[in-house]
C-alpha cells in the first residue's frame, strides 16, 4: 500500500518502531536500518511511500532464511 501523505521522518520512525517491537532490534540499530530502508524506498518508489510496517516485516522475513 502506498501513502503520499506520509513524511520520510514519520516513515522512518514507524519502520524503526516495528523493527524494535517485532524484531527486538536496539533503537540505534533500528534507526540505522530505517534510514537505509527509507533511502531505498525513495529510490524505487519516489514520493509514494510504502507501508513502513509492511516493509519492516518483509525485511525481517529475510532473517529467518539466514540460518
Amino acid at each position: 500500500m502506498t501513502n503520499k501523505t506520509l513524511t520520510r521522518e514519520e516513515w522512518t520512525r514507524r519502520f524503526a518502531a516495528r523493527m524494535m517491537e517485532v524484531g527486538g532490534v536496539l533503537e540505534h540499530a533500528a534507526m540505522d536500518m530505517a534510514v537505509a530502508a527509507a533511502a531505498e524506498n525513495l529510490e524505487y518508489n519516489g514520493d509514494e511511500w510504502q507501508d513502513p510496517e509492511d516493509d519492516a516485516d518483509v525485511e525481517m522475513s529475510y532473517w529467518e532464511n539466514d540460518e
